[in-house]
C-alpha cells in the first residue's frame, strides 16, 4: 500500500487545500486552548482558528445544505492542549475518528510525542483506530517518571480522547 505524507505549515489555506485534495488522515500539532487552535497567518503571526472557523474551513455543504467533512477524511488528530472543543466541531462534520486532548488539560510534550509515535506505528502496521489509540495510551502510561516529573504517565494517558461516530474497531 502506498503512503503519501505531506508536512505543511498550519495555515487555513494549507488546511483547506489538503482537505480538498483528499487527505484521509489529518494531523495538527501545535498550541490550543478551549476557544481556538493556534494556526499561522502565512506571515508567521498567530491566527486563532475557532471551532466554527475550523468547521467552515474543513466542511462543505451536502445536497441538504448540511456542513459535512469530505468522505475521504477518516481520521483527524488534534495534538494540542485543550483541543477537545475543536475536535467536537470536526465530529459534528462527520469525521469518523477524531483524537484530541481533553478540554481542561494541558499535555506534556513527551506524552504527545510518545502517543503520536505509537498511534501511527500501529496504524501503519494495519491495526484499527481503536487498537492504535490504545497503543498510544499505553506508550504514555509506561513513560519513565523522569519524563513526567509533575504528574504520572497514567494521568497523561487519560487526557487523550477518541471521538467520532466511526467504528474504531474497523479501518483507518
Amino acid at each position: 500500500k502506498t503512503l503519501n505524507i505531506s508536512f505543511e505549515i498550519a495555515t487555513t489555506d494549507n488546511l483547506r487545500r489538503v482537505v480538498t485534495t483528499g487527505a484521509t488522515v489529518l494531523h495538527y500539532s501545535g498550541h490550543g486552548n478551549e476557544a481556538f487552535l493556534s494556526f499561522e497567518d502565512g506571515s508567521g503571526a498567530s491566527h486563532e482558528l475557532t471551532p466554527s472557523l475550523l468547521q467552515s474551513t474543513c466542511g462543505h455543504e451536502d445536497p441538504d445544505g448540511k456542513l459535512r467533512a469530505p468522505d475521504s477524511l477518516r481520521l483527524v488528530f488534534l495534538c494540542a492542549c485543550h483541543s477537545q472543543v475543536a475536535a467536537k466541531a470536526l465530529e459534528k462534520l462527520g469525521v469518523p475518528h477524531v483524537i484530541a486532548v481533553q478540554s481542561s488539560a494541558q499535555i506534556l510534550d513527551a506524552a504527545a510525542v510518545a502517543f503520536t509515535r505509537h498511534l501511527y506505528l500501529a496504524l501503519a502496521a494495519g491495526h484499527t483506530v481503536k487498537y492504535a489509540f490504545e497503543s498510544g495510551q499505553k506508550a504514555v502510561a509506561s513513560m519513565p517518571a523522569r519524563l513526567t516529573p509533575q504528574t504520572s504517565g497514567r494521568k497523561e494517558e487519560a487526557k487523550f480522547q477518541l471521538m467520532g461516530a466511526g467504528d474504531p474497531t474497523h479501518g483507518h
